[in-house]
């Protein structure tokens, strides 16, 4: 037998039942397999109604029996549940062949040792053959038949036996197929007359036959007739190696190729994957769990994981384990369902896993609601008994449940504008994973980050409720607009503006309108502000309230708009390239403090400007030609112009924001193409005034008077009208100096103004205690250079001097055709 008190030495298949009750047919070896049907090429042959033709397959695969059916029209059961193909047997499963409770349908009994590793690597030992036992006959009409092709020799027994009594099946007939085996040619010799067959004795081990499991009737089992022997063909005799010798020659010769054999196809197939255990035991359809075991691939892609006939997906893999996504299958919550492993060497042994039916919430809607408002709740599984709803841990109402959906109302105690309350949904011990309500109006406003910021700081604003496009929103800060860069319906992205406050930090509260509707919730953002030094101007975008938000936006400082940009040109958005252009000054402000920097405007590829030697900072187009022809403010009368002019006046304004706040020198550029510049110069000899050094002072720039800032916006939003005039306003105020000639060195002040559009003034000296005051004429101030002449003692003087910030420096001759100087000054602006 193949089986003993600890388990079988091979896997082995038992008949349970019938007259064949307890037959077995073991699996000898790794690779074997037996088939079972009716016809004539199954190993098993049984001849129910049940059973078909080649019916199904047990292979023993290394370290599984896998049990195949082979498409029959009854099918295939294992301990009551109908299986295909690859179903890894375990031992003491109950194969039916064909339905379970059907008389026609045959059972066996499955038995697997318990280390088939072990049982695979068995040497197989022969010893000498036994004697032949006596043949015998069995009854034509027994149903189970033993065929075997050898013919051995008849004999006549000592006595004859009483015939036994007919055999009445009880079920179907069990025919056991040995494999056949090729008779050899007996040898010549004198020719033996064979003895009439005899009645067979039953031998004594097939009349008690072991019975496994306590379901089967114990019933005799019925041996074939022997079939009858061919008279042995004469053999010569001579000199013969003895039979002790002959028998060992041939153990041994066996049991080297046995052995070789099998160590052949042992290292020639990998063995199957084994699978030791599964964690969670229990899983919803979507989660990962984790398969643990040996033999497994490296590769995800080349594990195939089973959930019954279901494939599912391996995320992560290693040789000793699997991460795998739980397929949709549809089982009942009470049962589990096997899980195999397909790898190289084969299909693994079955552990089963139960698939949980827990309530899942996908979404509420809405997400956001004030109390006493209905809300739904999406999702599944909620008619698995009774349901609970919890709101922040309160239980609510359920107006209205489905097994997608279920309706209630958020309660009065739920919480304040702005908070995040929970949402659970309870059927019976199970609870489904909690989703956040926000309990406020559409828009809300959950975070600001940063909390606080300078000028021009992006701030991110996340709520509910915002239009997903950017213009569609309008956010202001402590009032103030913002002009949003990015939008999406749960975030914004806005630039901070300067919105005044009375501190150097000071919380301002954040506001969201969009779809009609102005946000609540009591978000902020603390504006940080400098209250000493000088101040640095921080470039930033910002709307242009007056034009449309897809259209127009500003760059702008703390005291106004600078540049105003029409179109996204090469950006995105027009925001975006606002957001561009504000970033490329402050880069260019920064480098400013350290070391001159000038601009100069370019012509090709396209008008713009740029950094002198440098990348270009901003491009000119005929779509801001287009927004400077609108008239921004009341009263306003704007000019033609063209993308050249519009960069050779950004290039001249620029520098002069860089010259007075960056390097802290007097601004004249703007001043020499419009009158409008004088106050970028006004703002430095008020700092002068104020004696700062290296800059204009934080307090001088947030004491601006009105008049100021109304002329700062219109720098802005207004280009030069041009005229041969307009220069000298580059160099009118007052200027203390001194002058050196033939005569002596003395200490001088010029006093320049226009006054009916032509620049004039007066030459004061000053000599001890006397100070005499001659008239300028002839004064003139073109690119960069002032000349003015002075009449004095009947003779006249020529100064001819260069602009370069707050001096103007040069050299005095004796009439404006003279070529050679005769003497030199230098001033120094005052106001």
């Amino acid at each position: 037998m193949s089986s003993s008190a600890s388990g079988p030495l091979l896997p082995t298949l038992i008949v349970t039942g019938g007259p064949s009750d307890g037959v077995s047919v073991p699996i000898a070896a790794p690779g074997a397999e037996t088939v079972i049907g009716s016809g004539p090429t199954s190993h098993l042959r049984l001849t129910g109604r049940n059973v078909d033709s080649t019916h199904a397959r047990v292979s023993w695969e290394d370290a599984a029996v896998v049990l195949s059916d082979e498409g029959s029209a009854t099918g295939t059961f294992v301990n009551g549940e109908k299986v295909g193909t690859g179903h890894v047997l375990s031992d003491g499963d109950r194969i039916s062949i064909g339905p379970p409770g059907s008389p026609e349908s045959v059972k066996l009994l499955v038995r697997v040792p318990g280390d088939l590793a072990a049982a695979a690597a068995m040497p197989i030992s022969l010893a000498s053959p036994p004697a032949r036992p006596p043949a015998f006959t069995v009854p034509e009409d027994d149903p189970l038949v033993f065929a075997d092709p050898a013919k051995p020799e008849s004999f006549k027994p000592a006595f004859t036996p009483p015939a036994p009594a007919p055999a009445t099946p009880a079920g179907p007939a069990v025919i056991v197929e040995k494999s056949p085996a090729v008779a050899a040619d007996a040898p010549a010799g004198p020719v033996r007359t064979p003895r009439p067959a005899s009645p067979a004795v039953r031998p004594d081990y097939m009349t008690e036959i072991p019975s496994i499991g306590g379901d089967r009737v114990r019933e005799t089992l019925e041996v074939p007739a022997a079939r009858p022997a061919h008279p042995p063909r004469a053999r010569m005799r001579g000199p013969g190696i003895p039979a002790a010798a002959r028998a060992a020659i041939v153990a041994v010769v066996a049991a080297v190729l046995t052995a070789g054999a099998f160590y052949a196809y042992s290292h020639s197939k990998a063995p199957p994957p084994v699978l030791s255990s599964i964690t969670p035991p229990k899983a919803e359809v979507g989660t990962t769990i984790t398969i643990n075991g040996t033999g497994f691939e490296d590769s995800a892609s080349a594990n195939t994981v089973r959930f019954g006939n279901a494939v599912a997906t391996v995320t992560n893999a290693s040789a000793t384990s699997l991460a795998v996504t739980v397929p949709e299958v549809a089982v009942p919550a009470d049962k589990g369902i096997s899980i195999t492993v397909q790898g190289r060497g084969g299909r693994s042994n079955a552990l089963f896993v139960k698939i949980a039916r827990l309530p899942r919430i996908t979404r509420l809607e809405p997400d956001v609601a004030l109390p006493g408002t209905e809300v739904t709740i999406h999702g599944q599984h909620f008619d698995g008994g009774p349901v609970t709803v919890r709101v922040g841990g309160e239980r609510v109402e359920v107006k209205d449940a489905t097994a997608e959906s279920l309706r209630f109302k958020v309660p009065e105690t739920a919480g304040t504008d702005g908070q995040s309350v929970s949402v659970t949904v309870e059927m019976g011990t199970d609870t489904a994973r909690a989703v956040p309500l926000l309990l406020g109006r559409l828009p809300l406003v959950v975070e600001v980050a940063p909390a606080f910021g300078a000028i021009g700081q992006r701030v991110t604003i996340r709520g509910r409720g915002f239009d997903p496009v950017a213009t569609g929103n309008r956010v202001t800060i402590g009032g103030t607009p913002a002009l949003v860069l990015a939008a999406g319906p749960s975030e914004l992205q806005v630039a901070a503006p300067a919105a005044p406050t009375a501190g150097s930090q000071e919380t301002l509260p954040v506001v969201v309108e969009a779809r009609g509707a102005t946000s609540s919730g009591r978000s902020s953002f603390a504006l940080a502000h400098p209250l000493s030094g000088n101040a640095r101007m921080r470039f930033f975008p910002a709307p242009a309230p007056q034009g449309a938000p897809d259209r127009y936006a500003f760059v702008s400082t703390e005291i106004g708009p600078v540049l105003l940009l029409t179109g996204k040109a090469d950006a995105g958005t027009t925001a975006e390239r606002a957001d561009r252009v504000a970033t490329a000054l402050n880069a260019l402000m920064e480098s400013a403090l350290s070391r001159p920097v000038s601009l100069e405007e370019r012509e090709a590829p396209a008008p713009a400007v740029a950094i002198t030697g440098g990348p270009v900072v901003v491009s000119a187009t005929p779509d801001d030609v287009e927004g400077y022809a609108q008239a921004w403010d009341p009263g306003a009368k704007p000019t033609r112009s063209t993308p050249r002019q519009i960069a050779g006046y950004w290039a001249a304004l620029l520098q002069d924001y860089v010259t007075l706040f960056g390097q802290g020198q007097r601004p004249s550029r703007t001043a020499e193409m419009t009158p409008r510049g004088k106050v970028l110069v006004d703002l430095y000899a008020e700092a002068q005034r104020r004696g700062a050094v290296g800059g204009v002072p934080v307090a001088t720039v947030y004491e601006l008077p009105p008049a100021a800032l109304k002329n700062i916006r219109e720098l802005a939003l207004l280009l030069p009208s041009g005229g041969p005039t307009s220069a000298g306003m580059a160099v009118a105020g007052r200027w203390e100096g001194m002058m050196a000639d033939a005569e002596a060195e003395r200490s001088i002040e010029v006093q320049l103004q226009v006054d009916g559009g032509h620049l004039g003034g007066s030459l004061t000296t000053k000599t001890g205690g006397i100070a005499v005051r001659t008239p300028l004429q002839q004064v003139t101030y073109e690119k960069g250079l002032l000349k003015f002449v002075t009449a004095s003692g009947g003779g006249t003087r020529q100064f001819r001097g260069a602009l370069e910030g707050g001096t103007l420096a040069g050299s005095i001759f004796k009439d404006a055709a003279a070529k050679d100087a005769v003497g030199r000054f230098s001033l120094r602006y005052v106001e």
